[in-house]
């Protein structure tokens, strides 16, 4: 019989924030960052639209072994947030409950136009006007494209205009969704890495799950391969981005682009200076509920500083 745990975080009324960011756009974020932990299953955001609860709060799947772990993290997380939040632990056997969350993972279209469409297994969809259709279920590595982070890279990846990179490097791969995406909507050849053992299986899976060409190694951002490449692909958090720009830099192909993101609004100044001073011309693309995709231009060989 399968055994799991759910970890309910519920925001204490009335939520008392710390900025003028909104209670859903704060549970996104720590959605996004408890999927990271140990024995996290999955990470959903529960409302009057999903579950049937009255109030907006987290549903966090975990390994029975790790929920007092989690409940303890979400705490602690949610407190640096400035959200004041109690933790509960359920246990469970059985399947429908893990079937039941499906519901609220529904096809996510990227790009202008919805050129590229993201979506679980189980949802019976050709794909509609999408060019490029991404199969990924939400699994044991972050990154189903929901959070705004991923989103801001997926925008990018589906609206980049002809000639594409014939080259990718994906920094922190997570579930390898960046990685397909560019694999399959751009046609390059994508090099994926990340430190946790289970993304980098993770993204084997789900590139070879949609046919796409990637190779993925366990490495960290000073291990990861040179290249260098036409694009670097980095949804990271700006404390590695902004002490790991000169590596990152050095990996991007003159001519080149890196794409970077897992950054709050408030933490771009920080990341336009470090990639500056690192030789690129960095510049905010894009934003979305308060995170921001910074993309930073390689100089060609005839450039100047």
């Amino acid at each position: 019989m399968n055994q799991w745990c759910t970890v309910s975080l519920a925001p204490e009324a009335p939520a008392d924030l710390r900025s003028e960011r909104t209670l859903s756009a704060v549970l996104d974020d720590l959605a996004g960052l408890l999927a990271l932990e140990p024995g996290v299953l999955g990470v959903e955001i529960a409302g009057p639209d999903t579950w049937g609860s009255p109030a907006p709060h987290l549903v966090i799947h975990a390994e029975p072994h790790a929920a007092a772990a989690v409940a303890r993290t979400a705490t602690d997380l949610a407190h640096r947030f400035g959200l004041r939040a109690r933790a509960a632990v359920d246990h469970h056997e059985g399947d429908d409950y893990l079937d039941a969350w499906k519901a609220y993972h529904p096809p996510i279209p990227c790009g202008r136009d919805g050129a590229l469409l993201v979506r679980p297994s189980w949802v019976d969809d050709a794909g509609g006007t999408a060019r490029t259709v991404v199969v990924l279920d939400p699994g044991r590595a972050f990154g189903t494209g929901r959070h705004a982070s991923t989103r801001l890279c997926l925008d990018w990846i589906a609206d980049l205009p002809p000639p594409h990179p014939a080259t990718v490097l994906d920094l922190g791969c997570g579930s390898g969704v960046l990685a397909v995406a560019a694999a399959l909507h751009l046609g390059a050849r994508v090099v994926a890495v990340d430190v946790d053992a289970d993304a980098v299986e993770t993204t084997r899976e789900n590139a070879a799950a949609n046919g796409a060409a990637v190779e993925a190694h366990r490495a960290d951002l000073a291990g990861a391969p040179r290249g260098p490449f036409a694009c670097v692909l980095a949804n990271i958090r700006t404390e590695v981005l902004v002490p790991g720009a000169t590596e990152i830099a050095a990996r991007v192909a003159p001519g080149g682009v890196a794409v970077l993101s897992g950054i709050l609004d408030e933490e771009a100044p920080a990341v336009l200076e470090a990639f500056t001073r690192a030789g690129t011309r960095p510049a905010v693309a894009g934003r979305r509920d308060g995170w921001c995709c910074i993309v930073a231009a390689a100089r060609r060989g005839s450039d100047t500083p």
